[in-house]
């Protein structure tokens, strides 16, 4: 994931350089190679994905702004020392978690930005796990909607605020709960939700859903298997 296609190590069994020139809905992808001998004796190939663009100023203020969080949760200062110091700490459990060696380490001021992107979902993660107080809702750093909703399911925490959350059913593809469909015996696996505190769950309730949505810039998501036992919600049988 981290490594760019011109810094991999010599492959013995031929690195190929690929241009990418379309896409099929069905996940597969049309390559042009240079050399197909050796590609035609292979089943699975692994792609490195070698990404040019180059991170924004905005992008990277955020990711500092949530290493600062970070920081001063830890006690320590938002000084510039104290901010890298905690960067360096938080890349290198990200490279770990990534299984990525510590020398494939990257900067904030030139790394590509799909590497940036995963690592500031990391921090992200790891705020929403440790409950660390931010000064501005976090909802307001978040690019990847899907995850930063599971996250706060799996921890319940209101993705509005923060605050410990219970379960809104949207009301979408029939997920609402009530008027005759106890939460109790109903599956709830692929219903629609977010989590929110009672203030927000309350405030959901006084507009059009959409209307909150918007406002929040959140989406809710459906309900798997996993939350559905961490919530103690019927499931459909395996």
């Amino acid at each position: 994931m981290m490594k760019q296609a011109d810094d991999l190590p010599y492959n013995p069994y031929g690195r190929q350089k690929a241009t990418i020139l379309g896409f099929a809905d069905d996940g597969r992808v049309l390559l042009k190679v240079d050399n197909t001998s050796l590609l035609e004796k292979c089943k699975t190939v692994f792609i490195t994905p070698n990404d040019t663009r180059q991170l924004t100023a905005n992008q990277r203020r955020m990711v500092w702004a949530l290493i600062g969080y970070i920081a001063e949760w830890q006690g320590e200062s938002k000084s510039s020392t104290m901010k890298t110091m905690v960067n360096e700490a938080m890349k290198y459990d990200f490279l770990s978690l990534a299984g990525e060696d510590i020398e494939n380490a990257f900067s904030l001021s030139n790394a590509p930005m799909s590497v940036v992107c995963e690592y500031q979902k990391f921090l992200i993660d790891f705020i929403v796990e440790n409950d660390i107080p931010t000064d501005r809702p976090l909802y307001e750093y978040v690019d990847d909607n899907d995850r930063y909703i599971y996250s706060c399911l799996i921890k319940q925490r209101c993705c509005v605020c923060g605050k410990k959350s219970d379960l809104h059913h949207c009301n979408i593809d029939g997920s609402r709960v009530g008027m005759g469909r106890d939460r109790r015996t109903i599956i709830h696996e692929g219903l629609s939700v977010l989590p929110l505190c009672r203030e927000h769950h309350n405030e959901i309730h006084t507009m059009p859903e959409n209307e909150f949505f918007e406002k929040y810039h959140i989406s809710p998501i459906k309900l798997d298997k996993n939350l559905c036992r961490r919530y103690g919600l019927h499931t459909y049988a395996e």
